[in-house]
């Protein structure tokens, strides 16, 4: 049986298949706007090498739905606030939550 991807999902197999052609040397900044991206671009920081990375985080409640731990190869920045696209910032802690549920731990 053939399932369609969603196109967040397929952005993020995209997402990872161009990184990992990227020289190890270059800084990757990542706009990410749902939970499947963000988990993607988490998951990056831990297979890229000397690359620094930057998250950025576009406003909304992100619920990550079991438990995780993220280390970075890598000096990383993860921010929140940003506007669709990330062309700006709006800095208040209120305008971008990551809820883990009740029960379980994330850890990065």
């Amino acid at each position: 049986m053939r399932t369609k991807l969603s196109y967040s999902l397929r952005f993020a197999l995209a997402l990872i298949s161009s990184v990992a052609a990227l020289p190890s040397a270059h800084a990757l900044t990542l706009c990410v706007n749902d939970v499947t991206t963000l988990k993607a671009a988490l998951n990056l920081g831990q297979i890229a090498t000397d690359a620094p990375l930057s998250i950025k985080i576009v406003q909304g409640t992100y619920l990550m739905d079991a438990d995780q731990i993220y280390t970075f190869a890598a000096p990383a920045t993860i921010e929140g606030g940003y506007v669709a696209g990330c062309a700006s910032r709006v800095v208040n802690p209120a305008n971008t939550v990551i809820n883990i549920g009740l029960g379980h731990q994330f850890s990065w």
